[in-house]
């Protein structure tokens, strides 16, 4: 990606990790044995971003129960 390109996922993010709901676990199960994928925190997000380069991480949540996270290229 170019520098200051925006990079945008529609995403579950999790709430704190001792606040996590147990559908929320199940569904990080499920992602975990079916694609080998992880549930994150907003924190989580933030870390994996900035260590790819990212700057200017935002989270804006939606009525739906997920997160567009913004983050621009560095």
């Amino acid at each position: 990606m170019n520098s200051g390109a925006r990079l945008w996922l529609l995403e579950k993010v999790l709430p704190l990790e001792d606040h996590i709901q147990l559908r929320d676990a199940l569904f990080d199960l499920l992602m975990l044995t079916l694609v080998g994928g992880i549930q994150r925190t907003a924190a989580e997000y933030e870390a994996l971003l900035t260590a790819a380069g990212f700057t200017g991480i935002a989270l804006v949540s939606t009525e739906t129960g997920y997160c567009v996270v913004e983050a621009v290229c560095s």
